[in-house]
């Protein structure tokens, strides 16, 4: 992998620490919803029923370094969702229910507790014209498994043991055992593709860049590197209850929000994404404009680095910072007051979620944080640093405000995303704002408390765990409902509260900008939106 795919994955890892998945073998629905925030409902629109000659242009704030990152081991924001509209899935998880569905696969059965038989499809025509069978099935599974072993689209396979039973009947085998990984499959880069469109595109790295290849309701036409991508209908498509109303989706990459809200504004795109909320919110007025706000399952976490920072193992030091933050004002910045503080490390939407704090515990107690401090031995004023990205900068500053008044000086570093990786990877940060995406409890859940992931790559954190933890975080995803999985989601919560392990700030939200007659706004996992569900309304 090139230095710019590194940093792709790196960013990725950033921006979704962990693969989450519904379902599973005890049919329990998990919540994965993107619960609206402002009038405007994503996924409830009426799916389209007409296809037009029409184009839909998407402006988006960067350049995928791939488009099918799973090819190469990586797995990149702005790639994903461009893939997901030219693979298809085995199931699907719908995005309001988070119930698991079939797609490519009719129907499923577990064999054992590491084995799965799918029913495929047999009407499901592939980029080079031949019908999709189980060996594409058995060719993804032993290519994602090889080339993003370290990544979750590939590390829970066990491809020596994936086979073909017969066309239409493929036994998909794991190396981990968890409720949640059927669903695991309906995420994106786990689209099914074949050997021969592979070989055809000139190998992984050419067929993911350029990926003629798989069964999805759009194809990949044309990548002009630094201006557009140009996907096309695909008129093939198995399921006859989907219309594509857009001919072509054309992708264009703009850096600045502003610029991107603009082009929407003048008919140049009608479609932009990655706006920061507090932005996003002065264009609701807008007459011209749709914009939605959503929560996807994920909270901003603010984290003490308790490995390598002397101040931050202090556990009243913890605490103090705790008390020195005005949460409510935390959230009304992030969010530009369309949500409220986070009082548990799970989004509250969450099936699963525990709230563990009151309102009232979370108070601002700017005296009671000076008390601690002094307890701790930094009576006369204490001096830490924070790392991020230019989009945390400004929460950033907030909560430099914030603890200034309990006399801790916060340096805030803002940096380029490889610095950033790094810095967050290694440890060289005492505080650092990282969400988790934990909307099911695969095996990727609670990532930061994994020592393997610690000692190997994770992108901030603790840097630390306990045995205790990881034993609860076992139990936790090896639980067969949610409700089996409340006891030890309950203690391993009472354990963050009590030795204050992490600061939950609030949600993380999405926006999306639209011009005021589209419709048809839709989620994948991570927040992602679904580029192949928009169509245009008579105003």
């Amino acid at each position: 992998m090139n230095r710019k795919r590194l940093v792709a994955a790196g960013l990725a890892a950033v921006m979704a620490v962990s693969l989450a998945a519904c379902g599973g073998k005890t049919d329990s629905t998990q919540s994965s919803k993107t619960t609206q925030i402002n009038d405007n409902t994503a996924n409830s629109d009426a799916a389209n029923t007409e296809k037009t000659d029409e184009t839909l242009t998407i402006s988006l704030s960067s350049e995928p370094s791939s488009i099918v990152g799973s090819l190469v081991g990586e797995s990149e924001n702005e790639g994903c969702v461009i893939s997901g509209a030219i693979l298809d899935t085995l199931v699907a998880t719908d995005p309001t229910t988070g119930e698991v569905k079939p797609r490519l696969a009719t129907e499923w059965e577990w064999l054992d507790d590491y084995r799965v038989q799918f029913t495929l499809r047999d009407d499901v025509v592939m980029t080079d014209g031949h019908t999709m069978t189980s060996a594409d099935v058995v060719y993804t599974v032993n290519t994602l498994a090889a080339q993003s072993a370290n990544g979750d689209a590939g590390r829970y396979f066990d491809a020596s043991k994936t086979e073909a039973v017969d066309d239409t009947h493929v036994i998909v085998a794991f190396n981990t055992v968890s409720p949640d990984l059927i669903a695991m499959l309906s995420w994106t880069p786990f689209g099914i593709f074949s050997e021969a469109e592979v070989e055809a595109a000139g190998g992984f790295d050419a067929a993911a860049d350029k990926p003629v290849i798989g069964s999805g309701r759009y194809r990949f036409k044309e990548w002009v590197a630094g201006q557009y991508i140009v996907l096309e209908r695909n008129d093939d498509y198995w399921d006859d209850d989907y219309a594509g109303y857009y001919k072509e989706i054309k992708l264009t990459f703009t850096s600045d929000a502003a610029a991107r809200v603009m082009q929407v504004q003048s008919g140049d795109a009608q479609v932009t994404t990655d706006i920061d909320i507090a932005q996003a919110a002065t264009y609701e007025s807008d007459e011209n404009l749709s914009t939605t706000f959503y929560s996807f399952g994920q909270v901003y976490h603010l984290w003490f680095n308790m490995r390598d920072s002397e101040a931050m193992k202090n556990a009243d030091v913890r605490a103090a910072i705790d008390k020195a933050l005005d949460y409510q004002a935390i959230a009304a910045y992030a969010t530009a007051g369309q949500a409220e503080e986070s009082l548990g490390y799970i989004e509250s939407d969450v099936a699963f979620a525990h709230d563990y704090y009151t309102k009232e515990e979370r108070a601002q107690d700017i005296e009671g944080a000076k008390e601690l401090l002094a307890s701790a031995g930094y009576g006369d004023g204490l001096s830490v640093k924070c790392v991020g990205l230019g989009d945390t900068e400004g929460l950033y500053t907030v909560i430099q405000e914030q603890l200034a008044q309990a006399g801790i000086t916060l340096t805030i570093e803002s940096t380029d995303t490889a610095t950033f990786v790094q810095a967050a990877n290694s440890g060289d940060y005492d505080l650092i704002i990282v969400g988790e995406y934990l909307d099911t409890r695969n095996p990727s859940a609670f990532t930061f408390f994994r020592q393997a992931n610690i000692d190997t790559f994770c992108i901030g954190g603790p840097k630390t765990t306990t045995s205790e933890i990881e034993g609860l975080i076992d139990e936790i995803v090896l639980a067969e409902s949610n409700e089996a999985a409340a006891e030890p989601i309950e203690k391993l919560m009472e354990i963050f509260k009590k030795d204050t392990w992490v600061l939950n700030l609030c949600p993380q939200l999405k926006a999306v900008v639209t011009a005021s007659n589209i419709k048809g706004v839709a989620t994948r996992e991570r927040g992602f939106l679904d580029i192949t569900t928009y169509y245009a309304v008579a105003e």
